[in-house]
Parts: structure tokens; sequence; C-alpha cells
């Protein structure tokens, strides 16, 4: 399992929408150059929820998705950061240390296949 980068995932919904990159920021007002190296990895995922929004909107992605979550979840990723909405749910914050704290002990007894702890995490 590896998680695609947030400019792989703008790239692949654009082209799923049937969009040439010049047609997608002709019709929404994007500079063809910088996306470009946005969808590239050139440019950092943007920091801010509101203009991740603004990029699943114009995909047309539907609000609460899994490609819509998807988008959210790349960007915070590269950002370092959880993403907003699970920051939010104060029972997810307060079960994060022990995560954390699993994660780093597998690490420590040998190494951690984050691949079947994810399958495990999605099981329950």
């Amino acid at each position: 399992l590896k998680m695609a980068r947030f400019g792989d995932l703008l790239k692949e919904f654009r082209l799923a929408g049937g969009w040439s990159l010049r047609e997608f920021c002709t019709t929404h007002g994007l500079d063809a150059g910088n996306h470009s190296k946005l969808e590239r990895g050139r440019f950092p995922a943007p920091d801010s929820d509101e203009r991740v929004e603004g990029y699943a909107r114009a995909l047309g992605l539907k609000e609460g998705s899994d490609q819509w979550f998807s988008l959210f979840d790349a960007a915070a990723a590269e950002r370092g950061r959880l993403p907003s909405d699970l920051l939010n749910d104060q029972d997810v914050v307060d079960k994060l240390p022990a995560l954390f704290r699993t994660i780093r002990s597998e690490q420590q007894a040998g190494g951690i296949d984050l691949d079947e702890l994810v399958e495990r995490i999605r099981k329950s």
C-alpha cells in the first residue's frame, strides 16, 4: 500500500475527468505552469484546507467521498500534519499517542509492517 502524493492525485483526478492540463486550468482560472509543477511535485501541497477544497470542487469530487478525503489526506501528510477533520475529533486525538507508541514499539522490535497495520485497522 502506498499513499498517492497530492500532485499525483490532482493529475489522476484531472485525467479521470477528461481534462487536458490547459483545459482544466483555463476553465478554473489556474496558471497552467504552476499547476503542472504542483502535479509533478515541484510545488508543495497547499497549506490551507480552503485551497485543497477549491481543487477538490474544481475536479468535481463528491464531498465526503473516498477521493475527496484522499486529496485532503495527501495534502495534510505532505505538510506533516493530521487532517483537520480528524484533529477536530477529540476521540481520535485522544487515541493518537497510543497509536504513535504502538508504531514506535513495533519499529524497535524489529520493524513494522505498516501495510499490514493499515489493513488491520481497515478491517476493525
